[in-house]
């Protein structure tokens, strides 16, 4: 989850009759996920330990992700040269990928400046990823067209925290103005999926147009999860 600046892998998976969850992973969407903000903060701060402030968690983040392109640099030489011996490092291995661009990363951010942070380090480091709630991303839409983002957005209503101040379904139409392409989330179970409908009702009357609302829904949100060739679309 969001309490760790780096959460581990994720996958999507058809629910079919099978013995494990592995059986039901659907191969090539798997995902890293990130967060940025007060979920990192909240967890370890009270403990004195990193990331207490979101300095902390941008340090953690760009640490480990140095590390990590360090780490893979050595296995493309031992890859080349069998001569060439590379002790294993379990911690950095599923970051492999992402720092090849080859495995996407989610990254959770609701402030602007948060979202900042997420594409400075994305960019520093190449990586293939999309921003997550993403509930100031109607603050700054100049700076996510600049820098080419896909947005995964919501809930945008509900209840308010310092974070979050800022929420407001008016994010789907400004995203929308100026060609950034998004998905539409509830968090579920953050809020219910059933309350979909309610989520693009409301972007709607804040001027969101009814197609890219229901392309936000639907093949928009196939596209983030590497499914768009399966799902999404009617042909």
């Amino acid at each position: 989850g969001s309490a760790n600046v780096i959460g581990g892998t994720g996958f999507s998976f058809k629910l079919k009759q099978a013995s494990t969850v592995q059986d039901m992973m659907i191969p090539g969407t798997e995902v890293m996920k990130m967060a940025l903000g007060e979920n990192p903060k909240r967890c370890y701060g009270p403990d004195k330990k990193m990331p207490m402030t979101r300095m902390g968690t941008g340090a953690v983040l760009r640490e480990t992700l140095f590390n990590a392109k360090v780490y893979s640099d050595k296995l493309k030489k031992a890859e080349a040269d069998p001569t060439v011996q590379v002790e294993p490092n379990f911690r950095l291995d599923p970051l492999v990928p992402v720092v090849r661009g080859e495995r996407r990363c989610r990254i959770h951010c609701h402030q602007a400046d948060d979202i900042v942070t997420a594409i400075r380090i994305a960019e520093e480091f190449g990586l293939h990823y999309t921003l997550e709630d993403c509930t100031e991303s109607w603050l700054i839409p100049d700076l996510l067209k600049k820098h080419n983002v896909s947005c995964v957005v919501g809930p945008s209503y509900g209840s308010k925290s310092s974070e979050n101040r800022n929420r407001d379904p008016i994010v789907g139409s400004v995203l929308e103005e100026h060609g950034i392409p998004f998905a539409s989330s509830t968090a579920h179970p953050k809020m219910n999926i059933e309350l979909s409908a309610i989520h693009l009702t409301l972007m709607y009357k804040k001027g969101l147009t009814a197609l890219t609302a229901l392309e936000s829904a639907t093949i928009n949100a196939a596209r983030v999860c590497g499914l768009d060739q399966r799902v999404g679309s009617l042909e």
